[in-house]
């Protein structure tokens, strides 16, 4: 063989090896991206306006820390209304608008995970 083979053949293997690496790496970071979802879930919610009432739904896809509040235009808290423990699964919660004036309002949910706003408006 000759030193030109010789190094040809050096610089296809670091290659492979430089590949495999990449695609190692990318594998782990799919996967770790994967326990992350698993262990810090989405909340997936729906918000619905009846009479004099604003109902909040959401899934909890683990028992977790759940905090519900609303929150006015300035984001004061208005009421709390839960601040415990939750179990897995469907879940759902109640503001009465009776006596509220008119403008946009927010539920604001707390979990160690996430923290998020659901504006909702009054009329």
């Amino acid at each position: 063989m000759s030193q030109f083979e010789l190094l040809r053949d050096a610089l296809l293997v670091s290659l492979v090896a430089i590949l495999v690496f990449i695609l190692y790496k990318r594998l782990l970071h799919m996967m770790g991206r994967q326990n992350v979802q698993a262990k810090y879930p989405a909340l997936d919610t729906e918000t619905t306006i009846e009479n004099d009432q604003v109902c909040i739904r959401l899934q909890l896809l683990q028992p977790m820390q759940l905090k519900v509040s609303v929150l006015d235009e300035n984001r004061n808290v208005l009421e709390v209304i839960q601040d415990t423990h939750s179990e897995k699964g469907d879940h759902s919660f109640v503001f009465n608008t009776n006596g509220r004036s008119a403008g946009k309002y927010a539920f604001e949910i707390v979990t160690p995970h996430e923290k998020s706003l659901r504006y909702f408006h009054i009329a």
